[in-house]
């Protein structure tokens, strides 16, 4: 008698309870479930975003890579190109220099594009003036 009680129990909490989707979800159709996708389809990128176009029916965002939109990838975008007038990093770094801790702006070149940096006139152990430049790369 007192499995049977615990058995309609049980049915009765599985009907007012229910399980498996929500209601909500169960009577949305594709159309919907699209429209509800694209309302977080934009990827936060390290210089700006990249989002779908509201004409997507499907997409997808991966932060710091891009957007993929009706089967689309869209990448994040590159990083700015450098002012021409900046001198290379590169040709910078070790050099001397004369006023400690001074800041300048240089630039960065790589095969996958440019980019502004710094370099920093620092001491090197014992050393005094003068200083060398340690540029961030």
């Amino acid at each position: 008698m007192n499995r049977l009680k615990l058995l309609l129990l049980g049915c009765v909490a599985v009907l007012a309870f229910g399980c498996g989707t929500s209601p909500d979800e169960v009577s949305l159709d594709n159309e919907t479930r699209a429209t509800q996708e694209l309302t977080g389809c934009t990827a936060t990128c390290e210089y700006g975003t990249v989002s779908c176009p509201s004409s997507a029916t499907t997409c997808s965002a991966t932060h710091y890579v891009g957007v993929t939109c009706d089967g689309v990838d869209l990448p994040c975008p590159p990083p700015p190109e450098c002012d021409p007038s900046l001198l290379l990093c590169t040709s910078l770094s070790g050099q001397l220099c004369n006023s400690l801790n001074e800041e300048v702006p240089c630039c960065v070149m790589e095969t996958t594009g440019s980019w502004e940096s710094s370099c920093v006139c620092f001491r090197a152990g014992a050393t005094r003036p003068p200083y060398r430049w340690m540029c961030a790369l």
